[in-house]
């Protein structure tokens, strides 16, 4: 049991040792919806990597990592995926892609249908 808690600690310590380098790509903002308050990292599902790695995590607000995490929010509060679905970035993209396939309003239908993939980001969503 001591030996599951302690691997478990040993991860979350080595996401967010991460902070420094995603609070400098991020700006000090959540690479979700620009909020500046109550950031974390938080990595993203599916990381092809064995440890955590910045090309795998991403600087959310508190709101963001709920949705992650399958928290409802208003369709209407969420417009901010549609911009965050084009990031350059790839783990913010394969997030917000994730997420706005997940919201049942027209907007979100609309915008995850124009949106063009690299087959490789594809994969991932």
């Amino acid at each position: 049991m001591a030996k599951g808690r302690d691997k478990h600690k040993a991860k979350k310590d080595a996401v967010n040792a991460l902070g420094r380098g995603l609070n400098r790509r991020a700006k000090s903002h959540c690479e979700l919806c620009a909020e500046s308050t109550s950031l974390k990292v938080v990595e993203v599902e599916g990381s092809p990597f064995e440890e955590p790695d910045e090309q795998w995590a991403l600087m959310i607000c508190d709101r963001c990592e709920g949705l992650m995490n399958g928290k409802d929010e208003p369709a209407n509060t969420l417009r901010f995926l549609e911009t965050a679905v084009w990031s350059e970035v790839q783990p913010v993209q394969v997030q917000a892609v994730r997420l706005i396939k997940l919201v049942d309003a027209s907007w979100a239908q609309d915008c995850a249908e124009s949106l063009y993939l690299d087959p490789e980001i594809e994969a991932l969503v």
